[in-house]
C-alpha cells in the first residue's frame, strides 16, 4: 500500500509513524492544482465585479478567530483592526468576513466598524475560490490568520503577514512573515511586506501537479496483506 504527504516534512512526519519509506510519496497538495487549471479573472474585471478599486498597495484580508488563544476574542480584534486603520488611502483593504468558530460575531462586529465610513475598505461574506484567488493573484500582501496564506499564496509569489498562532508549526514559505496579534508588530510585518521579493519563492506544498502524481501512484500501488513497522531509530 502507498501513502501521499503533501509536503516533505509531512513525508517524514508520516515515515515517523512507522510506514515504509519506500511506500510514502510526496506529491504537493491537490489544492494547489486548482490554483494551476483555474481561469482568473483580470484586475479590470475584479473591480467591476467586486465593484472595488485598486490602489497603489492592495491587501486581500481574512482573521478567523483563534480559539486557542489566552486571549480575549475583544482584545483580538481590537489589534488587527487598529493595524488596518493605519492603512491610509493608498491602501486598498480587501476583507473576506471571519468563518463560523466560536465568537466570531464580536470580531466580524469589530470588523463591520473599523470599516465604517472608510472608502477604501471592502467587505465580502465570501468570494468563491475564482474570485479570491483572482484577487491573490493581483495584490501586494495577503494579511490575516487563514490557511490560504500558507498553502497558496506563494504560488502566486505574493508575500503573507501570518498573524497570531493559528497556523503554528505549519510548514512556511520564504514569503510568510509571521508576528504576533499586536497592532504595532501587525503593522511593522506589512512594512516588510511591501519590500519583499517573492519572485524566487518556491511553495512548499508542490507545484500544483499532484493529481498526475497521485493516480500514477496508484495506479502502479502494490497491495500487501502484511505490514512491517519500520523504525525510523534503525535507519
Amino acid at each position: 500500500m502507498a501513502a501521499i504527504a503533501a509536503s516533505e516534512d509531512s513525508r517524514h512526519r508520516i515515515i515517523q509513524l512507522g510506514e515504509q519509506p519506500d511506500t510514502v510519496f510526496n506529491t504537493g497538495s491537490p489544492s494547489l492544482d486548482k490554483i494551476r487549471t483555474m481561469l482568473l479573472m483580470t484586475r479590470s474585471e475584479l473591480e467591476s465585479n467586486l465593484k472595488i478599486k485598486f490602489r497603489r498597495y492592495n491587501l486581500l484580508c481574512t482573521f478567523h478567530p483563534e480559539t486557542l488563544s489566552k486571549r480575549s476574542m475583544e482584545d483580538q480584534a481590537k489589534e488587527f483592526t487598529s493595524a488596518l486603520a493605519w492603512l491610509d488611502d493608498q491602501h486598498t483593504i480587501i476583507i473576506t468576513m471571519p468563518n463560523a468558530d466560536p465568537e466570531n460575531d464580536t470580531l466580524k462586529q469589530a470588523i463591520q466598524k473599523a470599516a465604517k465610513n472608510r472608502n477604501n475598505v471592502y467587505l465580502f461574506q465570501s468570494l468563491g475560490y475564482q474570485r479570491y484567488f483572482s484577487l491573490m493573484a493581483h495584490v501586494q500582501i495577503v494579511l490575516g490568520n487563514s490557511s490560504s496564506g500558507i498553502y497558496e499564496a506563494p504560488s502566486f509569489k505574493v508575500p503573507t503577514v501570518n498573524i497570531g498562532d493559528r497556523q503554528k508549526g505549519r510548514l512556511m514559505a520564504e514569503s510568510v512573515i509571521s508576528c504576533n496579534c499586536i497592532a504595532g508588530e501587525i503593522a511593522r510585518a506589512i512594512e516588510q511586506a511591501k519590500v519583499l521579493r517573492c519572485g524566487h519563492v518556491t511553495n512548499p506544498y508542490g507545484d500544483g501537479h499532484s493529481a498526475v502524481r497521485i493516480m500514477d501512484i496508484i495506479s502502479n500501488a502494490k497491495i500487501s496483506i502484511g505490514k512491517k513497522f519500520y523504525d525510523i531509530s534503525d535507519s
